[in-house]
């Protein structure tokens, strides 16, 4: 809420109707295309765009999925440190374990409705978060009289403001694992899927909004990235009663963390695949042609990248607000979008094409500006 309640909100609420409206535009865009030529998103492009379509789902996917599984590896190390009372210099042990025994295993399946149980596991544990931070609001609320800690604002402009916009555009980004999910629906249908998009953006609104409202209200202008990380021991001294509470849902948030990287992982994996099949027979090849071999490698070896980046990268708002700005801007903005209206007859210029064309127009300021402004708070804040 670094923009302020008011304006945080609305903000939020913004995005997320983006988004719905987005994923509406990329289901459409599939079902014209055919289903044997949209599995997945670059096969959506290759069939729209050929090989420029290719290229741009596959950069848009390995540069956000990168980032993405960097940050979660980051948040998930930050909060099991924070529960054993680990240093900073020894968070790499616990970043290194998780890998091994929880995410490789789970990052080895072929077929991402195999990771049903780690997803419905994840929302119950975010499910869990959420209530405790509600709770715990609550609570302290009553205790001081009502009173709301100092320095919270409608609206709130300064230069950190810019990751609350990256930060927002890549938590509602869910477009990464639309067309594996809706390829593996039984009975598809786009009606079907549809109404699943509705209720997963309408869930994650309102677990955002809760978290989001109730640690501003609580901690003002010093609310963490993180806001289980604002429950101090020094917080904990004060309220003992949230003890035991505040470290299942540390734990909670881990688990769930752990169990949405699999899932983070598959459509990254994909394209990273695709690209390697293509460099090795010379022509476009699914991903899904790989063979066990190649398909557990890549799996290693991404894994291993991605967690020297996550050991060594200082903060998580690096990699959220630089995909945000521009995997964020092309996943939810111009690429639904354009493929939408490659695969649309008649004229451009129509009534019909006015959402799709402002779509692409305000991907393209989102991304430049949000890409600008995010690299340079970066360079301000550690160089």
């Amino acid at each position: 809420m670094r923009l302020g309640w008011l304006l945080g909100n609305a903000i939020m609420l913004a995005i997320a109707l983006i988004t719905r409206y987005s994923v509406q535009l990329l289901l459409s865009a599939s079902d014209r295309a055919g289903q044997n030529c949209a599995k997945t998103y670059e096969s959506l492009g290759h069939f729209t765009m050929g090989a420029a379509g290719t290229r741009l789902a596959e950069f848009t996917f390995i540069f956000g999925g990168f980032g993405t599984l960097v940050s979660y590896l980051i948040f998930t190390t930050d909060l099991c440190a924070a529960v054993l009372s680990v240093g900073a210099k020894d968070k790499w042990m616990i970043t290194v374990f998780t890998v091994i025994a929880v995410v490789f295993p789970l990052s080895l399946s072929r077929r991402i409705g195999k990771l049903w149980l780690s997803s419905v596991l994840a929302i119950l544990s975010i499910g869990y978060v959420v209530a405790f931070v509600f709770v715990a609001f609550l609570s302290v609320y009553n205790e001081d009289g009502g009173v709301i800690a100092s320095g919270v604002q409608a609206v709130r402009l300064d230069p950190g403001s810019v990751y609350t916009v990256t930060l927002l555009i890549s938590a509602f980004a869910c477009h990464n694992t639309a067309l594996p999910v809706y390829e593996e629906l039984k009975d598809r249908s786009l009606a079907k899927m549809n109404r699943a998009v509705v209720g997963a953006v309408g869930v994650a609104f309102v677990l955002y909004e809760i978290i989001a409202l109730c640690g501003y209200l609580q901690f003002g202008a010093d609310t963490k990235d993180n806001i289980l990380l604002n429950f101090s021991p020094e917080y904990v001294q004060k309220h003992q009663s949230i003890a035991l509470p505040l470290l299942a849902g540390q734990l909670c948030m881990a688990l769930a963390l752990l169990l949405t990287t699999p899932i983070a992982m598959w459509p990254f994996r994909s394209c990273v695949l695709s690209v390697y099949l293509r460099v090795k027979n010379g022509v476009q090849t699914p991903s899904h042609e790989a063979s066990y071999k190649e398909y557990a490698g890549v799996t290693v070896l991404s894994l291993a990248l991605i967690l020297l980046c996550s050991i060594f990268v200082p903060s998580v708002k690096i990699p959220l607000s630089i995909v945000g700005s521009v995997s964020g801007s092309l996943l939810i903005f111009i690429m639904p979008a354009l493929f939408f209206l490659l695969q649309s007859p008649g004229p451009l210029l129509t009534r019909e094409h006015t959402g799709p064309l402002l779509m692409i127009a305000t991907g393209i300021v989102v991304g430049v500006l949000g890409l600008s402004l995010t690299l340079y708070k970066l360079a301000h804040e550690y160089f």
